[in-house]
C-alpha cells in the first residue's frame, strides 16, 4: 500500500479501555493538524469499548477505523500493533494508548519537525504524568542517566541501552518507511515500546522536541505498574532487552549505522547487558526505585 503524503495514522490498541477511551479519542480530534487516519484495534473488550468506538465512528467523518482479531478474540497488544500497521495509509504514524492524551499541537508540532530535518525518522517530546483523575504532575518525567539531548538530530542507541527514554508509545511519531509490522516484538510483554525504539534507533536519527508534550497516565491497575513491582521485573526487562539486540542483529541489512554483529555477537551484548544491569543494581542500592526509572517507567 502506498503512503499518502502528509497523512498522519494514529494506532491506538483497546481493550477494555472504556473509562478513559473517550478522552484519548478526543485528543485526537481536537488536533489542530488536519491529515489524520484513526486506527483503533479492539482486542476483544467485554466493556463499553466497542460501543464507544461505534459512536465515534458514526461521527468521525470517515476518519476513523476500527479493526478486531478473527472472531473478535483477545490477541494481546502485539498482535494489535502489527494490526494496525498493516492498514496504515499514512506517511507518518503516531499512536496513542486509550488512556493517554495530547496537548492540541502535538502533531503538528512533531511534523515540523520532520519537515525540516528529513534525516529524523522518529520524533518525540516532554512526557507529564497524570494520574485516573487527569491530575497532571507539574514536572516532566526526566530519565535519571540517559536523558536526551534536546533540538537537535541524534543516534539514540545507546540512550535506549539504559532503558526508554521516550517512555511509551503515545509520545513518538515515526516515517512510515522506517517500521514494518514484524519490528512488533511480541514477548515480553509490557516492553513492546522499547524494543521497537532499540530497532528503530538503528535505522535513523531521533530529535526530541522540547516544546511539545505527551500526557501518561500512571493507574495502579495497569499491567506495566503491576509488572514492575514483581521481583521478575529486572529479569524481564533484560529478557526484553536482549530480544531486541538479537533482532538487530538478524535485521542488520536494516540498519544504516554500524552494530556489532560479528562471530562474538551474542557474548559482546550479553557483557554489555550484564554491565548495565550491575551499574542499575548499584543505583538501586543507592537509591531505592531507581531501577524502575532507570528502564524508562515509573511504577
Amino acid at each position: 500500500m502506498s503512503a499518502i503524503n502528509g497523512l498522519v495514522s494514529v494506532i491506538m490498541p483497546v481493550c477494555n479501555g472504556g473509562d478513559l477511551l473517550p478522552l484519548a479519542l478526543q485528543s485526537i480530534t481536537a488536533q489542530d493538524y488536519p491529515d489524520l487516519e484513526v486506527i483503533a484495534i479492539d482486542d476483544g473488550s467485554v466493556d463499553d469499548s466497542a460501543q464507544i468506538l461505534e459512536t465515534c465512528v458514526a461521527a468521525g467523518e470517515g476518519r476513523l477505523k476500527v479493526l478486531t482479531h478473527p472472531g473478535r478474540q483477545r490477541r494481546g497488544i502485539a498482535a494489535s500493533y502489527r494490526l494496525g500497521l498493516e492498514h496504515c495509509r499514512g506517511e507518518y504514524i503516531a499512536f496513542l494508548e486509550q488512556d493517554d492524551m495530547w496537548p492540541t499541537h502535538k502533531i503538528s508540532a512533531q511534523m515540523s519537525i520532520f519537515t525540516t530535518f528529513p534525516e529524523v525518522g522518529v520524533v518525540f517530546s516532554e512526557v507529564y504524568t497524570c494520574d485516573a483523575q487527569g491530575l497532571i504532575s507539574t514536572k516532566s518525567y526526566s530519565p535519571l542517566v540517559n536523558r536526551p539531548p534536546t533540538e537537535r538530530p541524534f543516534r539514540a542507541f545507546w540512550q535506549l541501552l539504559w532503558g526508554n527514554c521516550v517512555c511509551t508509545f503515545s509520545n513518538f511519531m515515526v516515517r512510515a518507511h522506517q517500521i514494518h509490522p514484524d519490528d512488533i516484538i511480541a514477548e515480553p510483554a509490557g516492553f513492546q515500546d522499547w524494543m521497537l525504539l532499540l530497532l528503530l534507533s538503528r535505522r535513523c536519527q531521533f530529535y526530541f522536541c522540547h516544546s511539545t508534550q505527551t500526557f501518561w497516565r500512571q493507574r495502579p491497575e495497569s499491567y506495566f505498574a503491576q509488572l514492575s513491582q514483581l521481583p521478575k521485573f529486572r529479569s524481564t526487562r533484560k529478557l526484553a532487552l536482549r530480544q531486541a539486540l538479537e533482532k538487530l542483529c538478524a535485521d542488520r541489512a536494516e540498519s544504516v549505522y554500524p552494530l556489532y554483529t560479528g562471530p562474538c555477537a551474542r557474548l559482546y551484548w550479553d557483557v554489555v547487558i550484564a554491565l548495565l544491569s550491575a551499574l542499575e543494581g548499584t543505583a538501586r542500592r543507592v537509591r531505592p526505585g531507581i531501577g524502575v526509572q532507570l528502564a524508562g517507567k515509573e511504577a
